[in-house]
């Protein structure tokens, strides 16, 4: 096997030049199977690890500002109420997106994983507060279930990214779909926690403003897709 001296491409058989950088085979041919540098080796390990630095300084700046946010809903309710009242539905947001940051920039692993170690730990908190602050019921009726369906939606259309071969408009018109469906699922949840009943309103609205914008968006890919210049599609 012959690699080209400067860049490290593999040549083929019968090959004057590199296709890559131009450099004549046989210019100096007994180097090109001499062993390339380290540094081209190194290149992937020091984006991976670039990028994985990048991660934990993001993790540490979200968990201050989160912590930051947390620690001043407390003292304000405290000191105004004498105890913990409204402070409970920031805390527990805050503490939600803290899990779900601290398994996205410490867990290496699949995001579909991640998602699912995050969805976990998210509902250990909100069980865990509902009995701390005395809950109502909220938090296991409302909070839980609405997780439940963010992180299912959030998985649908990481499958649906991952399905398809060619990606473009279609990623659009996928995620202006997954919101009308996921607004139709949320006022159904809050329905039944305030009324008993499965009842939706706005949430059509929506899905009727979303849904022909999706439309176009896929027509628009699919006729992309197939014609390859732009100025096809004006001419048919």
């Amino acid at each position: 096997m012959l690699l080209c001296k400067t860049c490290g491409v593999e040549l083929d058989e019968g090959l004057d030049h590199c296709p890559l950088c131009g450099r004549s085979v046989h210019d100096d041919k007994k180097t090109l199977n001499a062993p390339l540098p380290a540094s081209i080796f190194n290149k992937k390990t020091t984006a991976a690890g670039e990028l994985y630095l990048l991660q934990r300084i993001t993790w540490q700046v979200t968990a201050v500002l989160l912590l930051s946010g947390i620690i001043a809903t407390l003292i304000i309710d405290a000191w105004v109420h004498k105890r913990i009242t409204w402070s409970v539905f920031p805390i527990s947001v805050c503490t939600i997106l803290l899990s779900y940051a601290a398994v996205l920039a410490l867990i290496r692993t699949g995001l579909v994983l991640q998602l699912i170690i995050g969805w976990i730990i998210s509902t250990g908190v909100l069980i865990g507060f509902h009995y701390i602050f005395q809950d109502t019921g909220w938090m296991l009726r409302l909070a839980i279930p609405i997780l439940f369906i963010t992180n299912l939606m959030t998985m649908v259309l990481i499958f649906l990214m991952r399905s398809v071969g060619t990606k473009g408009l279609n990623v659009f018109a996928f995620s202006l779909f997954m919101i009308a469906i996921y607004c139709i699922c949320l006022e159904g949840l809050i329905s039944l926690y305030t009324r008993n009943q499965f009842f939706i309103q706005w949430s059509i609205i929506v899905t009727a403003c979303l849904l022909p914008v999706t439309a176009s968006l896929l027509f628009i890919h699919f006729r992309i897709k197939r014609n390859k210049h732009l100025e096809k599609i004006f001419h048919t």
